[in-house]
């Protein structure tokens, strides 16, 4: 799944907690013919459009492209001869700043037409893009788990869809609903469909009150013995092996070569849970039937976790004044989303992009906003260790070993993570 290497990824950028410091000279604005060159992968959010849109009612301004996510050789050899003036990425784009090769960007952003537009922006997204009170990047997109719902399936079972202000429990009844794992072949559906080795289980400890750290933001020790963390991750256990409302990992293999993206795109799934940016399947297992989505339902917590991509400025560029102002106007249009869901409200609630949409899903991405967490920045080789960790003793649980037992033991293995 797309989020979860984007998040192993920042789990993993320990380096980037590097305090910056110092005056940043910028050139004048130019009131003469300007050029700017701007990075975007067209196979995740293609902005040519928009670009030339912009450029005919700015004619004074050219804009060239540069094809490639962050970590592409084109964006990597561009940055390298100082030869671009804005990135769009994830937020792998900001092993840059360790090279000194972006522009901080909270002086420019005292800008009067940045403050007034600052507050449009989905709170926490400026904060994912800043390291240590600097911010390195505007917030041009964001990414959540959500929850899938066969509509054909619930269709023909005569269910109906729930409101988006459901909770666990609603959840819990819909998926048991859902699932048939013993019916005719053809007739055959789980209620859920989940990987223990993916976030799965840690979307749910949270959901249930559980938490895997003290402190999402400063953690300072993992908290894997926790009672509700136990409890949730018992829970998950034994939906599958218990309850069956979930297939085992076994016969997720067996079936299912694709794991869970190909076992929700051949329509066996009742619901699960995935990002909002995979609605509708892939190139490689396109969803072939009804579907809707859901926020993730508010359980003991009600929390969201999310991802951001964001714009970034390159310190060599002789025109960032030039390139905030292109930026802004990106983050205005809908279109310059893809799949993503815009880190603007004003955006996300236009006409324009619930009718691209539909309603239900621009609702459902609305409604995760006030309990949206965007996964911060953390302590690289600790936080991947401990992400391998839970995952590991999760499997242990799912093959028959007890919660309270297999957490204590990794509990105890990670004393001093974070010393």
């Amino acid at each position: 799944m797309r989020i979860k290497l984007i998040t192993r990824t920042i789990l993993l950028m320990a380096a980037l907690l590097i305090a910056s410091s110092g005056c940043v000279l910028v050139n004048a604005p130019s009131s003469g013919p300007v050029t700017l060159r701007i990075s975007f992968d067209k196979n995740h959010i293609d902005l040519t459009l928009l670009l030339d849109a912009y450029m005919r009612e700015n004619p004074r301004i050219k804009i060239e492209v540069v094809d490639g996510n962050p970590n592409s050789a084109a964006v990597v050899g561009a940055m390298t001869e100082n030869n671009l003036d804005i990135i769009y990425g994830n937020r792998n784009a900001l092993r840059y700043m360790m090279e000194g090769k972006l522009l901080p960007l909270e002086d420019l952003l005292q800008d009067p037409v940045w403050a007034e537009a600052r507050a449009d922006f989905v709170p926490g997204s400026f904060e994912g893009l800043q390291i240590e009170g600097r911010q390195w990047g505007i917030p041009g997109n964001l990414d959540m788990f959500v929850v899938y719902i066969n509509r054909d399936t619930m269709d023909l079972l005569g269910l109906e869809t729930p409101p988006l202000n459901w909770t666990l429990d609603d959840f819990l009844i819909l998926a048991n609903n859902l699932n048939q794992p013993d019916a005719a072949p053809g007739e055959r559906f789980w209620g859920l469909c989940t990987d223990a080795g993916n976030f799965d289980p840690m979307l749910f400890v949270y959901l249930m009150g559980g938490r895997l750290i003290d402190d999402i933001n400063k953690p300072t020790t993992a908290t894997f013995d926790d009672p509700k963390t136990i409890a949730a991750v018992q829970w998950y256990a034994d939906a599958i092996n218990i309850y069956k409302i979930a297939p085992s990992p076994g016969v997720m293999g067996a079936l299912f070569r694709g794991g869970l993206n190909e076992a929700s795109a051949s329509g066996f799934c009742g619901t699960w849970l995935n990002a909002y940016s995979v609605r509708g399947g892939s190139k490689a297992h396109p969803w072939e039937f009804q579907w809707t989505m859901l926020p993730l339902p508010a359980g003991e917590q009600q929390i969201r976790f999310g991802d951001v991509e964001g714009y970034y400025v390159a310190s060599e560029s002789e025109h960032p004044e030039e390139a905030l102002k292109l930026i802004l106007y990106l983050t205005s249009r809908w279109e310059s989303s893809g799949n993503m869901l815009p880190a603007r409200r004003s955006v996300i609630s236009s006409p324009g992009y619930v009718e691209a949409v539909g309603q239900q899903v621009a609702a459902s991405g609305l409604n995760s906003l006030d309990s949206l967490v965007i996964i911060p920045i953390l302590g690289g080789a600790a936080m991947g260790e401990l992400a391998d960790t839970f995952i590991f003793t999760v499997g242990q649980v799912v093959g028959g070993k007890d919660a309270g037992e297999a957490l204590y033991d990794a509990q105890q293995r990670l004393i001093g993570l974070f010393d």
